[in-house]
């Protein structure tokens, strides 16, 4: 199999990206003769000259794309202030020949995205759907500990690994609190005051997708296409808030009213008025049904 830089010998692809692959790989300078095994990482392949032409060829596009120099500074960012167990770690990176290598811990059970799609019934039990999210929120609250916002919060960047959830891929990240301009994150996710355009609060932005994720692993469903008023049903859930569409669906009910006013309060259309990440993590329905 082929090596990289003479440490990393890759075993399997996982996928293409926009600018390069991500394998994963063997660690051959952290073997473990006690063990005799050999730790795996991925490692994402970055074409710097590509990355830098994709770049001038679209100039105006109107929707941010992945950066994997930001990817690596927060990275960096994270890994020198002590890490965090829910945040996917960043081991190394390094150039050679145009070509940047982001050197990341392996995640052994996927994401979360193809978790789901693997069930029956591609949902979650209430208090299973409060878990994940309880983790991931304590993940995103260390990023806003360290003046980042995320930016890209969805089910395939939550990854697995032995029964602990992960926030990754940090490419959309930002150190503004306030950002504006061009589009952030998927359609799915992205909070309402993005797709408006104009100057918006990253952070409060961040907890929307969140709201969205947690959403989606209690129905099965996306909430709705995108939230924009050209969606009618986003002009209903404006007007309506988000539980009378659970109430409609039939799934008010499987969930504690502690869980709806949370839900609720993290799918707050107006920022000002959304839970802050400290506040989702101090809600009675993580406080009460998780014991956090």
């Amino acid at each position: 199999m082929p090596e990289i830089r003479d440490r990393y010998r890759v075993i399997q692809e996982l996928s293409s990206t926009l600018y390069g692959w991500v394998f994963v790989c063997e660690d051959m300078g952290n073997f473990a003769p006690a063990a005799a095994s050999i730790s795996s990482v991925v490692i994402k392949q970055v074409s710097l000259e590509r990355m830098a032409n994709i770049s001038l060829a679209n100039p105006t596009d109107d929707r941010l794309p992945d950066n994997p120099i930001v990817e690596k500074e927060v990275g960096d960012l994270v890994r020198s202030a002590g890490g965090h167990p829910n945040l996917v770690q960043y081991q190394d990176s390094f150039v050679e020949l145009q070509t940047l290598f982001l050197v990341m811990e392996h995640c052994a059970d996927g994401d979360l995205h193809g978790y789901l799609s693997s069930r029956p019934q591609p949902r979650m039990s209430c208090v299973s759907a409060l878990s994940v999210l309880s983790q991931v929120a304590s993940g995103l609250a260390f990023l806003h500990g360290l003046g980042i916002a995320h930016r890209d919060i969805s089910l395939e960047n939550i990854m697995l690994h032995h029964g602990r959830c992960k926030l990754g891929d940090f490419g959309l990240a930002t150190r503004s609190r306030q950002a504006g301009g061009q589009l952030v994150g998927k359609n799915y996710y992205m909070a309402p005051e993005i797709v408006a355009g104009g100057v918006y609060d990253s952070k409060r932005a961040d907890v929307w997708s969140l709201g969205i994720v947690f959403f989606v692993l209690v129905t099965g469903s996306p909430l709705v296409p995108m939230a924009s008023t050209s969606v009618k049903s986003f002009r209903v859930i404006k007007r309506t808030g988000v539980i009378p569409v659970l109430r409609s669906w039939g799934m008010e009910a499987s969930m504690p009213t502690s869980a709806l006013q949370l839900l609720s309060g993290m799918l707050e259309i107006d920022p000002r008025k959304r839970l802050t990440i400290a506040q989702v993590l101090e809600h009675e329905a993580l406080t009460r049904y998780l014991g956090v």
